[in-house]
């Protein structure tokens, strides 16, 4: 989730990059490159108008994933806690039955995810 959130980062600097309109490099070429620039030219352009950065979805990935999330991904907190209310309730479920499960079976309970002990 982190590479894509990078990665998506990168969009509009990728978009930035594309010439616009008013590029006086490819609006100006030499007479001898003309015909290759004015091609390109209508192409990169093409591309630029076409080019979605995401914002909406960059948006939504930088409000889930958590500001200093696990190492590995299977483990809890990748998901920012507040973003979902139903995974919040989830967690304080997990975390309030391993504490009963230590009250109540004593010193010696070790909870595991799948089974007590």
């Amino acid at each position: 989730m982190l590479a894509l959130r990078a990665s998506l980062d990168k969009i509009p600097i990728v978009r930035g990059l594309i010439p616009g309109r008013k590029c006086r490099i490819l609006s100006r070429p030499r007479a001898s490159l003309l015909p290759y620039f004015t091609t390109a030219g209508r192409r990169l352009r093409a591309l630029r108008e076409q080019l979605d950065d995401l914002a909406d979805i960059r948006d939504i990935i930088a409000r889930a994933i958590a500001d200093e999330p696990p190492a590995v991904p299977n483990e809890p907190g990748v998901i920012r806690r507040g973003f979902h209310s139903e995974l919040d309730e989830l967690r304080a479920i997990l975390t309030d039955g391993r504490q009963t499960m230590r009250r109540h079976g004593g010193p010696r309970a070790k909870t595991n995810r799948n089974c007590v002990t």
